[in-house]
């Protein structure tokens, strides 16, 4: 069935986010994936955009309150909605 992943208000290192992301490479059962609040920067965004460009069932993700996504981050995560 169809998964949800809900973080909240939890700060995610560099090394949770890659062990998220490495469960997403691939899944066909997470669809909706919600960051909210988790200190999440430019390089975890890249982690992050890095896994979901071989997700293909994914349509829902939510990265609010996340300030310091930089450039860097914002272009992983925009190129990576170009293939997925």
């Amino acid at each position: 069935g169809e998964k949800e992943v809900n973080v909240v208000h939890e700060t995610l290192s560099l090394g949770g986010v890659r062990q998220l992301a490495s469960s997403l490479v691939g899944s066909a059962a997470v669809m909706h994936l919600k960051l909210w609040s988790c200190d999440i920067g430019s390089q975890e965004a890249v982690v992050i955009a890095d896994a979901l460009r071989s997700n293909a069932v994914l349509t829902e993700l939510v990265l609010s309150n996340n300030n310091e996504i930089g450039p860097a981050g914002v272009q992983a995560l925009a190129e990576m909605l170009k293939v997925n």
